[in-house]
Order: C-alpha cells, then sequence, then structure tokens
C-alpha cells in the first residue's frame, strides 16, 4: 500500500472515530439533559403540584375566593368564608368551611314548619351535594328546622311538615331563605 493510501485511511478512520466519541458524548448528554427534565416534571414543585380552589360551587368560578397548592392553607382559607368548600383539580369537594353561617334578621328565628315564599332557590338532592336538582319557587315550609351544612331541608305542603322524610322536597341554603 502506497504511503499517500495509507495517510488517506488513517485520516478517514480517525474521522470516524472522532465523529464517533463525538455522537457518543452528545447521547450522554442527551440522556443527561432527558434525566433532568424527567426529574424537574416530576418533582412536587408550586408549579406542577395540585391546585387546591376555594368556591361555593365547583361550577360556578365566579364563586372562587383563592387558590392554593398547599392544601392546609387551601382549608385555613376556607374557613374564613361560609357555605364555601376546597375542591381539588378534578372538581371533589375536599373540605367545607367551618365558618359560622351569619343569618339576617328575618332567618334569625327559625322552628319546624315557618314559611318561606322562595324565588328560584337552588333546590338540592342533599345537604353536601354541589349541584342543585332544580328550583324552588313558593311557599315551602321547614322540615325540622335543623340547619345541616348551612342548608334547611323543606316541604311543600305545611301538613307534611315532621311526618317523614319521605316528604322532605329537597335542602335550600339559608343564604336563599327569605
Amino acid at each position: 500500500m502506497s504511503n499517500k493510501k495509507y495517510q488517506k485511511t488513517t485520516q478517514i478512520l480517525e474521522e470516524d472515530t472522532t465523529e464517533e466519541i463525538l455522537m457518543d458524548s452528545v447521547s450522554e448528554e442527551l440522556k443527561d439533559e432527558t434525566k433532568l427534565v424527567e426529574e424537574f416534571v416530576n418533582a412536587k414543585t408550586e408549579k406542577n403540584a395540585p391546585i387546591y380552589q376555594i368556591r361555593t360551587e365547583w361550577r360556578n368560578t365566579s364563586t372562587q375566593k383563592q387558590a392554593f397548592t398547599d392544601i392546609n392553607e387551601a382549608i385555613k382559607e376556607c374557613n374564613k368564608y361560609a357555605g364555601y368548600r376546597v375542591f381539588n383539580e378534578d372538581g371533589a369537594a375536599l373540605h367545607l368551611s367551618t365558618a359560622i353561617v351569619k343569618m339576617s334578621s328575618v332567618n334569625a328565628v327559625v322552628y319546624s314548619g315557618k314559611k318561606y315564599e322562595l324565588s328560584n332557590a337552588k333546590l338540592f338532592a342533599n345537604a353536601t351535594i354541589n349541584v342543585p336538582k332544580g328550583k324552588a319557587n313558593g311557599a315551602y315550609y321547614l322540615y325540622d328546622a335543623k340547619l345541616i351544612n348551612g342548608r334547611y331541608r323543606v316541604v311543600k305542603n305545611k301538613n307534611h311538615v315532621e311526618m317523614g322524610i319521605k316528604f322532605i322536597e329537597g335542602y335550600v341554603a339559608v343564604e336563599e331563605m327569605q
């Protein structure tokens, strides 16, 4: 083999080897960078931590007070507002406020059988559900005057007061009682 041919072959081999070494180091850098990105994405930072929102209802975004990444802070803040709940990102209520519901002078004295004229009031199937089953219009009566999660049980007919739970039409929030 001629000397020129040998030099050319050696040069090509050196270039290939250099390129191979460079590719290996790029590959290692990519692996390291990928690992860093994965660690960042999976890390529990404020940027990707769950968000807890304080609202009266999940669907009613206009009632939102604040949002937190710390559940304990969210609960602490929620307890300042009567009728509010802490919701997770999926809309599940995790906590109901322990704040005292302030009643107006109209609602100050409540008793079983007290009549209320309701106008387009949200009627709920129970004391904890967030989505109303319908609207209450007209005369309704307190079933037993027990405030449960900020709501009263109501019946449509005064004769049904305290006759049994099968006569309960639903639950109405104390704020909607006039």
